[in-house]
């Protein structure tokens, strides 16, 4: 799934799928938490990479945003769990969903880089948003 977007420099967003893709998003991630002058851990100093378990649970989707080869953002949707401890201890929406007749998904980890040109932090901010709703729509995702 690919979108090009901006008036001067395109900005391409699309479905994280290699490798490559994953670092780039666990590095803005780091990059993001250093500019907000919050303590990344030892481990993500070490790596330049933040990460955390919702990364690798299944039905977990990341989506990448590209200013020529620089990452410029990115964001995270995921199936919310109700049976499953670990999504407690982030999200605890038990009581919300318990009449829903199937998971609803979680849209996090948004993050947005300076751009050299075109589109501002807010607007890569609306089509990354975009992007996870739409994907989330061809899906079948319901809530």
């Amino acid at each position: 799934m690919v979108t090009a977007i901006g008036d001067r420099m395109s900005v391409i967003v699309r479905l994280a799928k290699s490798t490559q893709e994953l670092n780039d998003i666990l590095e803005l991630r780091y990059l993001a938490t250093k500019a907000l002058g919050l303590d990344p851990g030892e481990l993500s100093e070490l790596t330049k990479k933040i990460t955390d378990h919702l990364d690798i649970y299944p039905n977990t989707h990341h989506f990448v945003a590209y200013q020529g080869r620089d990452p410029v953002g990115a964001i995270r949707v995921s199936e919310y769990r109700s049976d499953e401890s670990l999504f407690h201890r982030v999200y605890d929406f038990r009581n919300g969903v318990s009449n829903l007749n199937s998971n609803p998904y979680i849209i996090d980890m948004l993050i947005t880089q300076p751009m050299k040109s075109g589109l501002n932090s807010f607007e890569l901010a609306r089509v990354l948003y975009k992007m996870a709703l739409s994907y989330l729509s061809q899906i079948h995702v319901e809530h």
